[in-house]
């Protein structure tokens, strides 16, 4: 068995078991789907709309924030529901991230294949979880993820998190996915894989001001990570730290560290509401080219639980 750890470079970014049923709020009960409101409803996070249980454990959502020209609020929410993926970017009440479901959001993926393959949904390590986890739900689909989330912590005006991702597509599903692949194609019928999840440890860190060291930019929060893998070894691997963007948003702007000056990248955006994997719709926020930030042209987006 293969045990490597890859570290992903930091990127700054501007600005389970289920439980018992209990009522659902009336704020969390979806509009008619051809109604002008329902789009808003699914694809903005709404924590009390969220599940709060990852197996056996219980995390509460996290928030960070921070005040920008001294009147304006920055904050990050990462979620239980999306097993501790970035469920919402806001600058004030605006929200910049489309939620809608377990591969949209802000999170990391990840793809393996051998020579002759090609990079497939089929075997995809996914932050917030599987494919599976919306099926059947209610709208907005923040019900319990199959990613297994161990840490969710804040510390001052940081936020880090442990998880076990999942495989977008488990063993258990049969739809087809991506291309008509199928999972028992790619993955062995053996743990972790008979349980949804990756071969794959993943341990995330957001900072924001006053601890990221962005002197003077209040208005940026630095997201790193590092994965753990229990792997066999594969001939290509890529990741991607992909970002789903609410429909209004036409512009990405990525900043550079001062030795390399700023710069502007301009392209449109890219949303989904439901069903991740597609690069057609798929907008992947990485840092300029002075920062070596490993991503993916194809991506959407142990053994204990």
């Amino acid at each position: 068995m293969l045990a490597a750890v890859l570290g992903l470079a930091a990127v700054a970014v501007p600005v389970a078991l289920p439980a018992a049923a209990t009522a659902v709020p009336e704020t969390c009960v979806a509009p008619p789907p051809d109604s002008p409101e329902y789009d808003d409803f699914v694809l903005t996070y709404k924590t009390e709309c969220a599940s709060k249980n990852n197996y056996d454990r219980t995390f509460p959502d996290v928030t960070v924030s921070a005040l920008v020209d001294g009147r304006n609020e920055l904050s990050v929410t990462t979620s239980t529901a999306l097993a501790g993926a970035i469920a919402s970017v806001k600058v004030n009440e605006k929200e910049f991230i489309s939620s809608g479901g377990h591969g949209a959001a802000f999170q990391y993926a990840f793809h393996a294949w051998k020579d002759g393959q090609e990079a497939s949904e089929c075997y995809n390590p996914t932050q917030a979880g599987a494919r599976r986890d919306d099926d059947g739900k209610p709208p907005p689909y923040h019900g319990p993820s199959t990613s297994a989330l161990y840490t969710m912590a804040r510390s001052g005006s940081s936020i880090r998190t442990e998880q076990r991702p999942a495989m977008f597509m488990t063993l258990t599903d049969t739809q087809p996915g991506w291309g008509g692949c199928r999972p028992a194609d790619r993955q062995p019928a053996r743990v972790p894989y008979t349980m949804g999840l990756s071969p794959y440890w993943l341990k995330t860190k957001i900072e924001m001001a006053p601890d990221h060291d962005a002197e003077g930019l209040e208005n940026v929060f630095r997201a790193a990570a590092t994965i753990t893998s229990e792997d066999e070894p594969y001939d290509h691997f890529s990741s991607a730290f992909v970002a789903y963007l609410q429909p209004d948003f036409t512009k990405v702007y990525s900043y550079s560290p001062p030795s390399c000056g700023s710069c502007r990248r301009s392209r449109r955006s890219r949303t989904r509401a439901r069903t991740p994997w597609s690069a057609a719709q798929l907008m992947s926020a990485t840092a300029s080219a002075c920062t070596s930030s490993p991503t993916s042209r194809a991506t959407r987006r142990t053994t204990t639980r």
